[in-house]
């Protein structure tokens, strides 16, 4: 509201918390008490319901399982055994596939997981389904078209 001299702040998480308001006419009239919330408590807008629904929760799991998996394959890679390595089992990646199963990603690193175990029809068929899904960018296209590619399919 610029005509009142208003402004609201989104806050976490991802730009879906609540939204606080300053009143910059209170702000810059009068000396601040840093001490003191300095946002307007009662025009504050309520938090997305979206970040109680079970979708949220899914979209948070998918996120620390991606975290996961990359520091598993790029173990799995650099020859390194780490336990984190052994919590990955084909269980774990088909819920993993379940969390973001339009995305074309979770398709992608699971191709990745099948074929540094030397599963290249697996993965390879996990690559297929990657490319089915819609890429955000052609260079995620070509990475995934040269992963199936080494898989020799």
């Amino acid at each position: 509201q610029p005509a009142k001299l208003r402004i609201w702040l989104s806050t976490d998480h991802y730009q879906m918390g609540k939204m606080v308001c300053y009143d910059l006419a209170n702000i810059f009239s009068k000396k601040i008490d840093i001490s003191k919330e300095i946002h307007t408590q009662e025009l504050t807008i309520k938090q997305d319901s979206f970040l109680n629904s079970d979708e949220y929760l899914n979209f948070k799991k998918y996120k620390n399982e991606t975290r996961e998996l990359q520091l598993s394959l790029k173990n799995l890679q650099q020859g390194k055994i780490n336990i984190r390595d052994q919590f990955f089992d084909e269980s774990r990646i088909q819920k993993y596939l379940l969390l973001n199963p339009e995305f074309y990603q979770p398709y992608y690193l699971a191709g990745q997981w099948y074929q540094a175990r030397g599963q290249q029809n697996v993965a390879g068929d996990l690559y297929q389904m990657a490319l089915k899904k819609e890429l955000p960018r052609e260079v995620d296209r070509q990475l995934i078209l040269q992963a199936l590619e080494e898989t020799n399919l």
